[in-house]
């Protein structure tokens, strides 16, 4: 997992990018277990209730994003 902080100009503020990536092809199969371990770790931290918190991802940006059995 990589996690980069990003100054942002304009508002003063800070944008986080996070990337978990899979070397496996069974990773196809995992149910959206990178994906999931992302939003555990953004959840477990309050991150998603941050003023301004918004996701940005898609299927195309994430395999796993759009059939993802995460366990909340």
């Amino acid at each position: 997992m990589e996690f980069i902080l990003h100054t942002t100009v304009l508002t003063g503020s800070c944008r986080v990018s996070a990337q978990s990536s899979s070397l496996a092809l069974t990773s196809l199969l995992d149910v959206g277990l990178n994906y999931c371990n992302l939003n555990n770790l953004r959840t477990a931290s309050g991150l998603n209730l941050a003023p301004g918190f918004t996701e940005m991802t898609s299927e195309w940006a994430c395999l796993g994003y759009g059939f993802a059995a995460c366990i909340t």
